[in-house]
């Protein structure tokens, strides 16, 4: 028995060797030298394996032997005849002749005859319960099996099942590693594998079209076949790896080539940089830049002649009065100045707008700039009977910019807040550690007029000129920062004005 024990657990230990040829061969041809190795196990003539499709039946998988002779598409199904009763019971079925059997007797068996003996063996784990059931026999002129077989294939079923399980697993990483390959080949994007080492291991196609042949070249170094801004730009996100939303761009030395490169964390150290070709999307990206450049010049034109046409007119029909009736002279020269004052004023709104902002670096005290400029518009409110308010933290709230430019900007923000009210309502302006949110309960807007609120020359207001909000834009944006609208009609307005805190470069 000691022997027979010996030689099985040597032979379990091979069929977990066997499991390379299932990645060596393919499936098929591995659960082909697994059988065989189970027949040579247990010195069986025939032997059948069926796996678990996971809905209480068990397809045919694999056979060999000259008495193996299971027609193709065979199906097990749990609790019906032989095997289905071994996997409903979990038991290993020992069989010389199936209709003496006890716990087959509701089952109409047939006996083949040209079998002696046969086994059958219920594969079970403790993770992923019965995933197959393998059938052993032996033909005539071979000695049946016995209670000591039986023993030993139960003994040892659980290391079977596992060399099963393990197998079956081997084989589907190794279809999805392919389909993986397959989908990495025909990416629109470039892939690099990097180790630990910070070496490239693997290289797409396409990667390989962008860099190269880079396979093997750690990132320290720049390779001839590779354009040094891209490379660049992969050292770089390659660095950041483990932060998020890692992303590059990169624009060739000596072509218009722009590229996108992106990197991601993988186990073991590993890392995968992709590489984007977005020279398209950044000429499509700059055109259309160019085109609402264009429109935005046409309707500023527009309006400006509007503008500028409504002064003329007055100015025109004063001097005529005065023509016709000089000694009406003090009662339209009034008139005239007017005028010419509102024009004075629209065309230094227009070149303020159209001039490119220079800003003057210095530490600003958000909260301390907005405080001063609800003292100084505070009689403002009081006279349209709107509450404004004012939280800020107790710490300053610092950040390097152009100190007048920041007030110009949040003073418009009030003062729209202000015209959107009615007596009663309230404005509240929160001070944050990188910017500003003004709140109104006013009027509020309509989505259409929302998404047109910083185009320029776009106005509701009757007197308006409509460049007050394109220009807080232009100022935010000078800044490296961004502003957000959120709005109901009804309900009032809020915006978000967000500053980067790192402003001295570039100013």
């Amino acid at each position: 028995m000691a022997v027979i024990k010996h030689g099985i657990e040597r032979g379990v230990w091979d069929l977990f060797h066997s499991i390379a040829t299932v990645d060596a061969q393919g499936t098929h041809s591995g659960f082909q030298t697994m059988l065989q190795r189970c027949m040579a196990l247990f010195e069986a003539t025939g032997a059948s394996l069926f796996l678990s499709t996971g809905q209480d039946t068990f397809e045919l998988c694999a056979q060999c032997g000259k008495d193996a002779h299971v027609p193709e598409g065979t199906i097990v199904r749990r609790g019906v005849g032989i095997a289905g009763t071994s996997v409903n019971l979990q038991t290993p079925l020992l069989l010389n002749d199936p209709r003496s059997e006890m716990l087959l007797q509701d089952q109409s068996l047939v006996a083949r005859d040209d079998l002696v003996s046969s086994m059958v063996l219920p594969l079970v784990t403790s993770t992923t319960g019965c995933i197959g059931v393998l059938n052993l026999s032996r033909g005539k002129g071979h000695s049946p099996f016995d209670e000591v077989d039986l023993v030993s294939v139960g003994t040892f079923g659980l290391q079977i099942a596992l060399a099963v399980d393990n197998a079956r697993l081997f084989a589907d990483s190794a279809t999805a590693r392919a389909q993986l390959e397959a989908v990495l080949h025909h990416l629109s994007v470039g892939v690099l594998v990097v180790d630990a080492d910070g070496v490239v291991i693997d290289a797409n196609p396409l990667a390989q079209t962008m860099c190269g042949d880079v396979e093997g070249v750690p990132l320290r170094f720049t390779p001839a076949t590779c354009d040094p801004k891209l490379w660049a730009s992969i050292q770089s996100v390659y660095r950041l790896r483990g932060s998020e939303h890692i992303s590059d761009k990169a624009v060739s030395v000596d072509s218009p080539l722009v590229w996108r490169t992106m990197a991601s964390a993988m186990p073991h150290g590993r890392c995968a940089i992709t590489i984007e070709d977005i020279t398209q999307l950044e000429q499509q990206a700059a055109e259309s830049s160019r085109l609402k450049r264009l429109a935005e010049i046409g309707q500023m034109t527009a309006t400006i002649a509007h503008e500028i046409r409504n002064p003329l007119s007055g100015i025109r029909g004063a001097a005529q009065m005065i023509q016709l009736a000089p000694e009406d002279i003090d009662k339209f020269a009034p008139m005239i100045l007017e005028e010419v004052d509102k024009l004075n004023r629209l065309c230094s709104e227009f070149l303020d707008f159209a001039r490119p902002l220079r800003l003057r670096a210095e530490i600003v005290d958000l909260g301390v700039l907005a405080e001063r400029l609800i003292t100084l518009h505070n009689p403002e409110f009081a006279g349209r009977q709107v509450i404004i308010q004012l939280e800020k933290p107790s710490q300053p709230c610092l950040i390097s910019g152009d100190a007048v430019r920041l007030e110009q900007s949040l003073r418009n923000l009030m003062l729209n807040a202000l015209d959107a009210c009615q007596p009663g309502n309230h404005v509240k302006i929160t001070v944050r550690p990188d910017g500003w949110i003004v709140e109104d309960t006013g009027s509020g807007m309509a989505p259409d007029v929302r998404d047109r609120l910083f185009t320029p020359f776009m106005t509701t207001k009757p007197q308006g000129t409509g460049l007050g909000l394109s220009t807080v834009h232009k100022i935010v944006d000078a800044h490296h920062g961004s502003i957000r609208v959120d709005s109901e009609v009804g309900k009032g307005s809020c915006f978000h004005i967000c500053f980067d805190k790192n402003l001295s470069d570039g100013l």
